[in-house]
């Protein structure tokens, strides 16, 4: 459904969602710079990149609750796709 909202481009920025009171299941470095974290609101699990963002490991891995400003996005790899969120930004709880 998030589709019907596309394209997206200059006079139409993909929509930003604020996730409130996520589970951190756990936190990846990925090439030393990013990071990969697995979130959940207690129903589903998804994995959340932030990009350029290893500057933050320390005080997310600490938390055991996140909120997270992000996108959804369709991951499509090897013929399967997936959700998965791309972070703009992130708070403790």
């Amino acid at each position: 459904s998030l589709q019907r909202l596309e394209p997206h481009g200059i006079g139409n920025p993909a929509p930003l969602f604020w996730l409130h009171g996520l589970q951190n299941k756990g936190i990846q470095v990925l090439k030393e710079k990013h990071l990969k974290i697995s979130v959940s609101d207690g129903r589903v699990t998804l994995p959340a990149l932030w990009w350029s963002s290893v500057e933050h490991y320390k005080t997310l891995a600490a938390s055991a609750r996140i909120s997270l400003l992000c996108r959804p996005e369709i991951n499509a790899w090897n013929g399967r796709e997936t959700c998965q969120l791309k972070v703009v930004d992130a708070a403790v709880e």
